[in-house]
């Protein structure tokens, strides 16, 4: 995972050189606990969870 500075979305690698895969958008926070990824949005109201299944899971 890595943060995209310009924009502040969170993409993932895709498995080959320069291929990212958007994982979320801005957020005020991003934290990891090894297993899932943990979004804090950007107004700090409410928190994603991201398993890496998809999209937001939560």
């Amino acid at each position: 995972m890595r943060p995209t500075w310009s924009t502040g979305d969170i993409t993932k690698y895709g498995g080959e050189p320069g291929r990212w895969a958007l994982v979320g958008g801005p957020a005020a926070a991003f934290v990891t606990n090894g297993d899932h990824l943990y979004r804090l949005a950007p107004d700090k109201r409410s928190v994603q969870i991201y398993s890496g299944n998809g999209g937001n899971d939560q």
